[in-house]
C-alpha cells in the first residue's frame, strides 16, 4: 500500500515507516475533508454563505492541505466583507500548490487593486471601533462608525448585522428591516439576521396587539360618550365624568 502522505510503500499494517503517519486515519480525515468541501460548495452555490463558511472551516480542520477548500473559503470571506481573512487563506493555498492554482489570480487582483483592499481594511477597523463604542454605551458614536464602515464596504455582513442591532435598540423597525434584508439577500440563512428578523416580527405582533387594544378601548369610550350625550339630553342635572387621558458570485475552483 502507498502512503497517501509521503508516497512511500507501507509493507505491513497502516503505519508508514517513512513519515510515521497512520494511513487509515489519514485517508479517513482526507475523505471527510473532501465531503465537507463538496457540501460547502453546494451551500455557497445556494447563497448560504454562513453554512458554507462553517463547512469549509471544518474541511480545513480535517485536512489543512486542502487548497480547494481554502480557495472557496476565501471567496466566501471576500463576499461577506472579510477580505483580510480571504487573503490569508489564498496565500496559504498558493504556498501549498503554486501551479494552476486560482489563488494566485485572486492575490494578483488584490495587489493590483490595493486601494480596494485598503477600503476593506478600513471598514473592518471602523466596525471594531463601533463595537468598542457599544461596549462603552456610546450608541450614537457606534452608529456613525458603522455608517462609515458600510459606505466603504456595503456587503460587510458583520457591520450590517451590528447596524441592525443598533436600529432595534433605537426601535427603528423600518431601518432595521432594511439591514436585515441586505444581509439575507447575500446570505440567505445568516443566523444572526434571521434571529433579528424573528425578534422584529415579535415586536410588530406586539405593536399590532397594542393597537387593537387601543382601538377596542376607543370603541368602548365612544359608546360611553354616546350614552353620556343621551344622559345630558334627558337629565341635564346629572354630572358627566371626565375621560382619562411604542449576491451571488461565480465560484471558480
Amino acid at each position: 500500500m502507498k502512503c497517501p502522505n509521503c508516497g512511500n510503500i507501507v509493507p505491513n499494517g497502516f503505519l508508514c515507516p517513512s513519515c510515521g503517519v497512520d494511513t487509515y486515519i489519514f485517508k479517513k480525515a482526507r475523505n471527510a475533508s473532501i465531503r465537507l468541501y463538496n457540501d460547502g460548495l453546494e451551500a455557497a452555490l445556494a447563497q448560504d454563505l454562513s453554512a458554507a463558511a462553517t463547512l469549509l472551516e471544518q474541511s480545513i480542520l480535517f485536512d489543512k492541505n486542502n487548497y480547494q477548500a481554502r480557495n472557496l473559503l476565501g471567496l466566501v470571506y471576500a463576499e461577506t466583507g472579510r477580505m483580510a481573512d480571504a487573503l490569508k487563506h489564498w496565500i496559504v493555498s498558493n504556498s501549498l500548490v503554486s501551479e494552476n492554482n486560482p489563488a494566485a489570480g485572486y492575490i494578483e487582483y488584490l495587489q493590483k487593486h490595493a486601494r480596494e483592499m485598503d477600503q476593506y481594511n478600513d471598514a473592518v477597523r471602523l466596525y471594531n471601533q463601533a463595537l468598542h463604542y457599544l461596549h462603552q454605551g456610546s450608541d450614537d458614536l457606534a452608529i456613525i462608525q458603522l455608517k462609515k464602515s458600510l459606505d466603504l464596504s456595503p456587503g460587510f455582513i458583520d457591520a450590517n448585522n451590528l447596524m441592525t442591532l443598533c436600529c432595534l435598540m433605537e426601535h427603528n423597525e423600518k431601518r432595521a428591516q432594511h439591514f436585515i434584508d441586505a444581509v439575507l439577500r447575500k446570505d440567505v440563512n445568516n443566523p444572526i439576521a434571521l434571529r433579528y428578523s424573528q425578534e422584529l416580527g415579535k415586536e410588530r405582533r406586539g405593536s399590532v396587539g397594542k393597537q387593537k387594544k387601543r382601538a377596542s378601548g376607543a370603541e368602548v369610550a365612544q359608546g360611553i360618550s354616546v350614552k353620556k350625550q343621551i344622559v345630558r339630553l334627558l337629565c341635564p342635572a346629572i354630572n358627566v365624568l371626565k375621560r382619562k387621558k411604542l449576491a451571488h458570485w461565480n465560484i471558480v475552483i
